[in-house]
Order: C-alpha cells, then sequence, then structure tokens
C-alpha cells in the first residue's frame, strides 16, 4: 500500500481503493470464495487512506504545484530529465483543470514557467506547456483575460507554425480554448491573421489538425459573419472544395458544414458561383455515400444531406440568406426534403459539430 510521505498522492490507487471498499446494503452480494473474502480493513490501510485524503488538501495542492513549477524551472540535465518534466506537465494538467487551483498557479507565477517551455528546444515541453495553458483557459473568462494580457497569443500561434506534429495540436487546442466565448480574445485572433492561419492549418497533411482547425474555423465565421467574406478571397473556397471528398471521414463532414455555411452568405456565395470545384466534389462524395451499404451510408447521412443542400445552393433551388442571422450553435442541417423554393428565404441552419 502507498505511503503518506509519497510526494504525489497516488489519485488512481485512492479511487480504485474506495471503489473496492464500497457494497450496497439492498443488493444481494456475491459469495466470495476464502481467498477473496472481504476482512475488515486494517489499520494500515485506514492510516494511508486518512493521509491520502488529507493531501488532497488546497495547501497540499498548492505546495504541490509549486515543488512542479520548481521542478520545470531547473536547467535540464539529460532526456530523462526531459521525460520526468513531462510527466510533471502531465500532472499539473490534471490538476489546473479545477478552476481554484488555476487561480493559485497563477498566484504562484506559474503562467510565466509554462511560457518560457514554449520555447523550449524540447519538442515535448513545448507541446505539454501549451496543453496546461489550454487547460487553464478553458471555459474560465477570467483565465482567457489572464493568458491574452500575459501574451499568450503570440506565443501559441508562433507554435501553431512549429515542426513537430503533437506541438501544433496542443497549439491549436489552447488557441480554441483562449478565443472561444472570450470576445476580447477573438478580436486580438482576428486582428492577428487569425483567419489565414487557421485556413492553412485547414490544408495541413495531418487530418486531426486539419479537422480540428476547420471547426475553429466554422466557430470563428459563426461568431464574426462579415470575416466569412474576407475568407473567401483567402483561399477558404478552394480549401473546402478539395476537401469536400476527402477520404478522412471527419475532414469531409466540417468541410462540407463549411461550405454550406459560406455558401448560406448571399456575399460568399458569389465566389462559388465563379467555380465549379465544389459542385464537382460533391458530386463525386455523393456518389461515394450511394454505393455504401445501409449500415455505412446512416453514417454519413447528414454528409449526403449536406451534399444535396450544397447542390441545391449552387443551383439555385434554395436562395441563401440576405441579411440573415447567422447560424446559432444548436442550429442543424435538414434534409434536402424541406428545401425552400426558389425565391423565398431559406432557413437552412448549420451545426457547429465542434
Amino acid at each position: 500500500m502507498a505511503s503518506g510521505a509519497e510526494t504525489t498522492p497516488n489519485w488512481k490507487g485512492l479511487f480504485e481503493w474506495s471503489i473496492k471498499q464500497q457494497t450496497d446494503p439492498n443488493q444481494p452480494q456475491p459469495q466470495a470464495d476464502a481467498k477473496e473474502a472481504l476482512k475488515p480493513v486494517s489499520e494500515a490501510d485506514r492510516k494511508w487512506f486518512e493521509e491520502a485524503v488529507q493531501s488532497f488538501s488546497g495547501d497540499n495542492v498548492v505546495k504541490r504545484m509549486k515543488d512542479i513549477k520548481a521542478q520545470l524551472e531547473k536547467p535540464i540535465s539529460d532526456e530523462d530529465d526531459v521525460e520526468g518534466r513531462e510527466g510533471l506537465l502531465e500532472e499539473l494538467l490534471i490538476i489546473v483543470e479545477d478552476i481554484d487551483c488555476a487561480k493559485d498557479f497563477r498566484t504562484i507565477g506559474g503562467i510565466v514557467t509554462l511560457f518560457n517551455l514554449l520555447d523550449s528546444k524540447h519538442a515535448g515541453l513545448r507541446a505539454g506547456s501549451a496543453e496546461a495553458l489550454a487547460a487553464i483557459a478553458q471555459n474560465y473568462p477570467q483565465a482567457q483575460l489572464w493568458l491574452l494580457e500575459a501574451g499568450a497569443l503570440p506565443k501559441l500561434l508562433a507554435l501553431l507554425q512549429d515542426a513537430d506534429q503533437a506541438c501544433r495540436r496542443k497549439a491549436l487546442l489552447a488557441i480554441s480554448c483562449l478565443v472561444r466565448q472570450s470576445p476580447p480574445a477573438m478580436t486580438a485572433f482576428r486582428l492577428s491573421s487569425g483567419v489565414p492561419r487557421l485556413i492553412a492549418a485547414g490544408a495541413a497533411s495531418d487530418p486531426r489538425l486539419a479537422r480540428k482547425a476547420l471547426q475553429l474555423l466554422r466557430y470563428v465565421l459563426i461568431e464574426n459573419p462579415d470575416d466569412a467574406r474576407a475568407a473567401c478571397n483567402q483561399g477558404l473556397p478552394e480549401l473546402v472544395a478539395q476537401l469536400a471528398n476527402t477520404a478522412d471521414n471527419d475532414v469531409r463532414l466540417v468541410a462540407l458544414l463549411l461550405a454550406s455555411q459560406l455558401i448560406l452568405d448571399a456575399g460568399a456565395a458569389q465566389k462559388f458561383e465563379q467555380d465549379t470545384e465544389l459542385e464537382a466534389e460533391v458530386r463525386a462524395a455523393e456518389a461515394r455515400f450511394n454505393q455504401m451499404d445501409v449500415e455505412d451510408a446512416d453514417a454519413v447521412r447528414e454528409q449526403l444531406d449536406l451534399c444535396q443542400l450544397i447542390r441545391a445552393l449552387l443551383s439555385g433551388a434554395v436562395m441563401p440568406r440576405a441579411g440573415h442571422e447567422p447560424a446559432t450553435a444548436t442550429q442543424s442541417a435538414t434534409s434536402s426534403s424541406q428545401m425552400t423554393p426558389a425565391g423565398t428565404r431559406s432557413h437552412w441552419l448549420i451545426r457547429r459539430g465542434d
């Protein structure tokens, strides 16, 4: 059994131990054999449990964060030292997901420590620090402002161009957590050429990075509809056309959602009228779906509906929104049988799918 003298509490062990001690008095209990019969909790086990619970107190968590911060700030001696610090960042990630712990981590100067690690020559430390910053910012408006005012955005945008794939992914995660539901951070992101940067990331050969970039781009364009027209002059229509029939299912879905979103804007739709590539790729995607068996086709039903919507919009069977409010987070694509006749306002509504 773990000792209470350990520096790091064994949370997993504590959880598993507590689960094993629980029984439901209202349910019949299975008969255990002689070796597995329940035994009274020993004094040593009870002491370990009490010490583990005590170690979760606020003072001890702050002490642990200070210890982690100090270890992360020491000069690196060898590769084993790097791996150890990557483990510390993983532990820190779990801790700072708690809002109170995130506050305390900022109070002890931990944000600066993570900023410095974004410039580390070790990719694992750059990625780990970006992920920890994402955990601090996620769904926490005050933390978003802390990071923004401290200069996190330029560093994360630079990391989005990193040579390491994991660093690029974690940078995008942190950017997303920083700007979502934060008007000041969103404004700063847009003024920092955030939209063209996301378009470039959406063209990445890494499907996971491409999907996340396109998802965040959809959010940005929904929150800022005027940016959609600018994005149409920055290569976005060409990108979504290329990805509308890509082999990766998740990337294809987001590309189709983005294409629908753009065409539904009357201004942005003009760009697609000048290029037939999107319609050709959409038809190819439909042909792919129609060749699937029933079970596989059901899995891509939303994509098929989007293909039909896009073709209807391009052909004029459904008119784009003119001066209509942008789609909201809860609105979703409907099937082609519900299309609005030409000449009337379309109420096609696109789900974010983030």
